[in-house]
């Protein structure tokens, strides 16, 4: 097997060749160790490196690329973004368990991490979770974890978002009510409604671009 040094020095060529096959090479390893061992040492690369290693572990997923990323999400929280990328790539769904978790880790950003990946998850749980990282007391946790829930798709996210329009910091309320709009539940209608006449002004148009798409969503299921 190549070592991780032999697969990162190619990941750096100048040749796009040679890195290509690099990664191709890393979709090839069997081992899960082999592949956690290469995880970690992306600690310390810059962020096309990571991304060409997710991209390379997602392709035509092989089952140890999967129980390897699975197992990274619980001990290099680090690298979830790059993780759940790569599962969802291989047509995995990430599991919501370590992402929860991660939302308690002392690093807010890896906690913003945790958050954009729950919307991709999707899923009750994963509602539950964000509703918790809307207490986070960083203001970027709130946000990615209001978008996220706009991408579940779950009509249970719906009161927790309207909650979120009275949230202090008008860039949550801002994200909550265009999650509203993604989400798309008529009966949010009314909350957005009313949230038209918040004090900042983007909140304003974006509530109103939100009620614009969620009367064009219930005129297309009437049509």
């Amino acid at each position: 097997m190549d070592t991780c040094d032999e697969i990162f020095r190619d990941l750096n060529d100048k040749h796009w060749r040679l890195r290509g096959e690099a990664v191709a090479r890393i979709g090839r390893i069997r081992n899960p160790e082999d592949i956690l061992q290469l995880i970690a040492r992306t600690r310390y690369e810059k962020w096309y490196i990571r991304e060409a290693v997710a991209h390379g572990l997602g392709g035509h997923m092989h089952p140890a690329a999967g129980v390897a990323l699975v197992r990274s999400l619980h001990e290099y929280r680090w690298f979830i973004r790059e993780a759940v990328s790569a599962l969802m790539r291989g047509g995995r769904r990430p599991p919501v368990a370590p992402l929860a978790e991660a939302l308690a880790d002392d690093d807010s950003s890896i906690r913003a991490m945790a958050a954009a990946a729950l919307g991709m998850a999707g899923g009750h749980d994963a509602v539950a979770a964000l509703a918790g990282a809307l207490s986070d007391p960083d203001t970027a946790v709130r946000r990615q974890a209001a978008r996220a829930l706009g991408k579940t798709g779950e009509p249970e996210a719906m009161d927790i978002l309207i909650g979120a329009l009275a949230d202090p910091e008008p860039e949550i309320r801002n994200a909550a009510a265009h999650a509203l709009g993604i989400l798309g539940c008529a009966d949010a209608c009314g909350p957005l409604q009313q949230a038209l006449a918040d004090e900042d002004g983007r909140v304003r148009r974006t509530c109103d671009i939100a009620l614009e798409k969620l009367r064009n969503t219930t005129k297309h299921h009437h049509s």
